[in-house]
C-alpha cells in the first residue's frame, strides 16, 4: 500500500521532470524511464496527475503510438511553488 507522503512525493517528482524535459516533449515513458520507474506506476501517476487538472496527455501523432506530457498552467505553477 502506497502511503500519501509516497504518492504526493511520485507526483511532484513526475511534474519536476516533465519541466526538465518540456523542450524535448517528453512522453510518459521517457519521464517513467528518467525517474527509473516502472510503466503502470508511471501511467498510474500521469493519469491522476490529468485527473488533477496538472498535466495534459496529447496522444503522438505518429509511431511509436506514445503519449506526450504537457504541463498546464496550474502545473507549471505547482512546480515553480516546489522548485
Amino acid at each position: 500500500m502506497v502511503t500519501i507522503v509516497e504518492a504526493l512525493n511520485s507526483c511532484f517528482l513526475f511534474l519536476i521532470k516533465a519541466k526538465e524535459l518540456a523542450d524535448k516533449e517528453p512522453s510518459v515513458l521517457e519521464i517513467g524511464n528518467a525517474l527509473g520507474w516502472n510503466y503502470p506506476k508511471t501511467r498510474n501517476v500521469a493519469k491522476a496527475l490529468e485527473e488533477a487538472g496538472l498535466i495534459k496527455l496529447e496522444l503522438y501523432q505518429g509511431m511509436p503510438r506514445k503519449f506526450i506530457v504537457r504541463l498546464t498552467e496550474k502545473g507549471e505553477c505547482i512546480v515553480s511553488c516546489i522548485s
